[in-house]
């Protein structure tokens, strides 16, 4: 038995973290027991696996749902404050903050990080062959088929807060963060679902529609745009009116250029001249 096992092996059977699997809920997920895991990285001496498995449920709508997860935590005690991000993958890049820009800053400060499916589209099923079957909105998983369920993001970030399986036992607060596609996908569930388990979040480097109104009871969130996102029909205020509410612009930053994997073309016209 490897060194990576022993230390999983320990956590999931410590009398400190063993949890009872969640009984189902009419409406809302159950995060089943990994299916796989893997060693994920070792960062500032802290190792972190990578668990994959099943996310089941039901939406508001009564359609059940299949979809596959991600989470990477650190097996050995990162103390009781720690905080988690839940991310939806993006359709082209996937998974841009655990994987692209944020991997050291997260995980070298003791981060954890968990994904889900919630569409059929390319990479937002997170993974199209988890060893189980797909569904969304009751549907069998298809490709080709224009398939999503955003409320399945909130649904899994409820159930992270009630540690499935001791792999979230030291999460105090759970966060939220999303890049271009994902950073629209997150702000969606703010305004359509007000989730209530998210203490931060960061949607960014989305255009703002010209109706947007910051969301309520849903925790703090940091909005930070590049020039090519911003929208000067309606720039959400910074002011007393949203107290956990901040809205940041930079003057000449483009739309992430260099991703993962080529980027699609953007449309539009050329970038706005500096802001103020």
């Amino acid at each position: 038995m490897s060194a990576t096992q022993k230390a999983i092996k320990a956590k999931r059977t410590s009398p400190a973290t063993k949890s009872k699997r969640p009984t189902p809920i009419p409406v809302g997920g159950v995060i089943e027991e990994p299916l796989t895991y893997q060693k994920f990285g070792t960062f500032n001496g802290m190792l972190y696996v990578l668990y994959k498995g099943r996310f089941a449920g039901i939406n508001s709508a009564r359609e059940d749902y299949s979809v596959p997860y991600e989470i990477v935590a650190p097996v050995q005690y990162a103390g009781k404050d720690g905080r988690l991000v839940v991310e939806p993958p993006h359709s082209i890049d996937r998974l841009i903050v655990r994987d692209g820009y944020l991997t050291e800053f997260l995980f070298e400060r003791r981060y954890s990080h968990a994904a889900v499916g919630f569409a059929f589209d390319r990479n937002n099923i997170l993974d199209p062959e988890p060893g189980f079957d797909i569904r969304i909105k009751g549907q069998p998983y298809d490709p080709q088929q224009p398939v999503d369920d955003l409320e399945i993001i909130a649904h899994f970030a409820d159930a992270l807060r009630r540690n499935p399986h001791g792999l979230t036992s030291h999460v105090r607060y759970v966060y939220s963060a999303g890049i271009s596609e994902a950073g629209y996908v997150v702000r969606t569930v703010l305004l359509r679902y007000r989730p209530t388990a998210f203490d931060l979040s960061f949607p960014s480097l989305a255009p703002v529609e010209d109706d947007y109104e910051p969301p309520e009871g849903v925790g703090k969130i940091i909005i930070f745009n590049s020039e090519w996102d911003f929208n000067t029909k309606n720039v959400p205020s910074n002011d007393k009116a949203f107290p956990f509410h901040r809205f940041y612009a930079v003057a000449g930053a483009p739309h992430i250029p260099d991703t993962l994997k080529t980027r699609l073309v953007f449309p539009g016209p050329p970038p706005l001249p500096p802001i103020a």
